[in-house]
């Protein structure tokens, strides 16, 4: 009899975590369960274990192969399974007991869901618990950009096989790959229950943040149906004659503060031109000596310079004058500033292809913090999520909870995608609004003087900082 679910168990060089994996699969409760069990060139311990399991359990089968890399053993496994439903599991996380049993049982009773995703712990290297994470309620969910994780989500495998599998152009993120896949074409069901303990450490794939940046930026293009709409970047600037302490001619590192910005959004593949506007001449000079085709200074009514007047009017004015000169229509624009000098462009260009995706008004880079918020009510500070909600689980034993729909996200990288329309809207209540996560260094803002001679160590030392 065939099992009805495939578990494969991915790996390299976690012996000293695989047969927690291992154990939590086995001792499921639900029985009709096949495992296999990828290996990718491990050079420790893990072969040895992985044997003593296989020699014991006739369910159990295992595959040594050498550095082919996460998506093409999940291909692998996807074509060797026997199961009606799959699911990976990372060799140093491990699952529930019930999780397969609980999984499966909605996925019986739901034959118009293709695939199912839990709750989770979020647990340190020694499997201590830090968080359960809650993530939303996907039954009432519109906005799809919080995808699930790659692993320890059901599938159902003939779907999952049918729609492509793994895209082995991708090295991770295989997850938002699927997800960006399956949103629009199937129903998707979550289940507010923690089945899986998800482990962090120094060594897996979530710390590696550029590689992961790196492969987001490729799945959205490539999910991206859109991408050939017209954009333009606008980059508002006052210059010395309007705006007295403007330092965007001061020196950082071996550039001028705007050349960081400029440079920033000419190397972003989907925009067409980048346009600054400006009333200052010595601003507008600067700009055209660089002889940049991409690259446009527009003449600013000073007007339009003074503070406190919305941006708004800006933007209309140079779409008007492009739409003029150069007979170029903009649906998007990329609004920015220049304080957020050694922002990476591939987030732009991800903001982009999200607010095209999901069909958004406007795109935000946002980033999060761990603590609190308050804001004062007239009687007391009043924290504006419940970071400190705790679960119980016994009376003796209490975990913290991270509550996605309780998480606050604090604008940075100054900058924002919108659609064109957007400007036009007399009324801004019912725009839908999308965020990009910025690293550290995107996030970095030159608010003061002091953040300043910080930007000038970052700027004398960016290889170095880009890699933190």
């Amino acid at each position: 009899m065939n099992p009805k679910v495939t578990v494969y168990i991915t790996n390299y060089n976690y012996g000293k975590f695989i047969s927690k994996a291992i154990d939590s699969v086995v001792k499921q409760t639900f029985k009709q369960i096949e495992i296999l069990i990828i290996d990718d060139g491990s050079t420790d311990s893990s072969k040895k274990i992985i044997n003593k399991y296989t020699r014991k359990y006739p369910f159990i089968s295992s595959l040594f192969n050498k550095n082919q890399g996460l998506i093409k053993n999940c291909n692998i496994a996807l074509r060797a399974a026997k199961g009606e439903y799959i699911l990976r599991l990372d060799a140093d996380d491990w699952l529930d007991k019930n999780a397969i049993e609980i999984m499966v049982n909605k996925l019986d009773k739901n034959r118009d869901r293709e695939l199912i995703f839990p709750d989770y712990y979020e647990v340190d290297g020694n499997g201590n618990i830090l968080y359960t994470i809650r993530r939303y309620d996907f039954e009432n969910v519109k906005l799809y950009d919080a995808p699930a994780h790659g692993a320890c989500t059901l599938f159902r495998t003939k779907t999952l096989i049918l729609n492509g599998g793994y895209d082995e152009n991708f090295t991770c993120q295989d997850g938002v790959d699927i997800w960006l896949r399956f949103y629009k074409k199937f129903k998707i069901m979550n289940i507010n229950i923690p089945l899986f303990y998800y482990r962090r450490h120094g060594s897996n794939l979530t710390e590696n943040k550029k590689k992961i940046l790196e492969n987001k930026n490729k799945i959205f293009f490539k999910n991206n149906y859109n991408s050939k709409k017209k954009i333009i970047a606008f980059l508002p600037v006052r210059g010395e004659k309007y705006e007295k302490f403007t330092q965007i001619f001061a020196k950082l590192g071996k550039k001028n503060l705007i050349d960081w910005t400029i440079e920033n959004l000419l190397a972003v593949k989907n925009i067409d031109y980048v346009v600054v506007s400006s009333p200052d001449t010595k601003v507008l000079d600067y700009i055209k000596n660089k002889k940049n085709k991409k690259l446009l200074a527009i003449k600013r009514n000073p007007i339009l310079s003074t503070q406190g007047v919305l941006v708004d009017d800006s933007v209309k004015d140079a779409v008007k004058k492009l739409r003029n000169k150069l007979k170029f229509e903009t649906e998007y624009i990329v609004l920015s500033k220049f304080l957020c000098p050694f922002r990476n462009y591939k987030h732009i260009e991800n903001a982009i292809n999200s607010i095209q995706i999901f069909n958004l008004d406007i795109v935000y880079g946002v980033s999060t913090r761990n603590s609190l918020f308050f804001k004062h009510n007239g009687k007391s500070l009043k924290p504006l999520r419940n970071y400190d909600k705790t679960q119980i689980i016994t009376k003796s034993k209490k975990i913290q909870m991270k509550i996605e729909s309780d998480e606050i996200f604090i604008e940075t990288g100054d900058f924002t995608v919108n659609k064109l329309s957007y400007f036009y809207e007399n009324s801004k209540k019912n725009i839908r609004i999308g965020h990009e996560m910025l690293n550290n260094l995107s996030s970095f803002k030159i608010n003061n003087k002091f953040d300043f001679e910080i930007a000038k160590q970052i700027a004398n030392n960016y290889k170095k900082f880009n890699t933190l």
